[in-house]
């Protein structure tokens, strides 16, 4: 007997704007960028349209911006971006923290700044996440320095969509 539960096919999850979870993220952590003084630069075009459940998308990107929040110097910058091309929709948030790609894996991402979520997120939940979505997560070193966090999601195709609900 297996305990583990299947994701369910990505036609069968809501359908949404990534853009617009982008912007009210963003804005969620408005006060922590001000007080922090790391601004966060937002490049994604409207109507980019992904497949997920909208408020665990939600919870783990206030995660990756909230960690790259909490361990950037003053002065520093955020900078998220989003693009489609043939195969799906990428988000990057690309950050100037010292520390490697190698200890984010290792130690997870960081307490939401601001009093959120009190605890570090495993790397094994992050990947769940998105696992969910039918998505995948990587984490490198930028060449000028700093981290970056992709996240690439599907395309789903209109053909797609109608053949898995009438299955």
């Amino acid at each position: 007997m297996s305990s583990l539960v299947p994701f369910p096919p990505l036609a069968d999850l809501p359908e949404f704007d990534i853009s617009d979870l982008l912007q009210e993220v963003a804005d969620a952590l408005e006060y922590e960028s001000l007080r922090r003084r790391v601004p966060i630069e937002i490049d994604a075009p409207p109507y980019m349209m992904i497949h997920g459940e909208r408020r665990q998308l939600r919870m783990l990107l206030i995660r990756l911006i909230g960690n790259a929040l909490s361990t950037n110097p003053a002065g520093s910058q955020i900078v998220i971006t989003a693009y489609s091309d043939e195969d799906g929709i990428e988000v990057e948030v690309a950050d100037d923290r010292a520390e490697s790609a190698e200890l984010l894996l290792s130690e997870g991402l960081a307490a939401i700044p601001g009093g959120g979520e009190p605890r570090p997120m495993p790397w094994l939940e992050v990947q769940q996440i998105v696992a969910a979505c039918g998505a995948r997560i990587s984490v490198s070193g930028c060449p000028e320095g700093g981290v970056a966090m992709t996240v690439q999601f599907p395309r789903v195709t209109d053909e797609e969509a109608r053949s898995r609900k009438a299955a």
